[in-house]
């Protein structure tokens, strides 16, 4: 018999995303205190984990963060293909090349008519990127090369509103979530976790705009019950 996910949820109190070990990289717009501001947009945005940061040293690419993008929370909003934070962080800090693990989890929303990935890699083409939301209809999440690890699936609509992604790779097993839902999975992905040693980049869409809450990177494939603690955890902060 299933488990109601309803039972699988941390209590209110008490859990946060260091509630589970491995945590590489947590970026929370709710979080003033983690931004540097140029006026009105954003030129940093601190993790809470791992003591990495996202900037951008240029004025017209930086974004903007704006409040009450979900249950009256902040969000970096990212108006242009040029708009882009980079971290001083690369995938072999954040997830676990040897053994090629890594969880991902993204509060976002993403236009219908975009297709550019919105966290990638900024020295290759063929590395680990995750694309939201592609011709309206399919998601594609690269954990290494693409020939040998990408998966994609169907998402509905459910992007342009608001949703919590979870990206995962174990191995060879790969599963990118939309909510709770399976949209893609596979049991055969070869490569590297990483293509390139080079940055982490959050990026803006090729039109339309897009919104960042929240991301939160673990070294380790978590269990599916740990991945649900950090969903439930998160659906409660966002209404999702």
């Amino acid at each position: 018999m299933p488990m109601n996910n309803r039972l699988m949820r941390p209590m209110a109190s008490g859990f946060n995303p260091r509630s589970i070990s491995g945590l590489t990289l947590w970026l929370d717009a709710a979080d003033s205190s983690t931004f540097t501001f140029n006026g009105s947009t954003v030129s940093e945005w601190r993790s809470k984990a791992g003591g990495w940061s996202a900037t951008q040293t240029t004025a017209i690419n930086q974004p903007t963060r704006v409040e009450n993008f979900l249950s009256s929370r902040a969000a970096v909003r990212f108006s242009a293909t040029t708009h882009a934070l980079t971290l001083n962080a690369t995938w072999a800090d954040l997830g676990d090349n040897s053994s090629r693990t890594i969880t991902e989890f993204y509060v976002l929303s993403w236009p219908a008519s975009a297709n550019q990935s919105v966290v990638t890699e900024t020295g290759s083409t063929t590395g680990h990127k995750l694309f939201p939301y592609f011709v309206n209809t399919t998601a594609f999440y690269d954990a290494g090369p693409e020939a040998t690890a990408r998966i994609s699936g169907a998402v509905g609509n459910a992007v342009n509103n608001g949703v919590i992604v979870t990206a995962r790779r174990d191995g060879g097993q790969m599963a990118l979530r939309y909510g709770s839902t399976l949209v893609a999975s596979r049991s055969d992905a070869t490569g590297d976790l990483y293509q390139t040693v080079s940055s982490v980049r959050l990026q803006g869409p090729s039109s339309g705009q897009a919104f960042v809450a929240e991301v939160i990177i673990y070294r380790t494939a978590l269990t599916e019950l740990q991945a649900s603690a950090v969903r439930s955890y998160l659906a409660r902060r966002y209404g999702l």
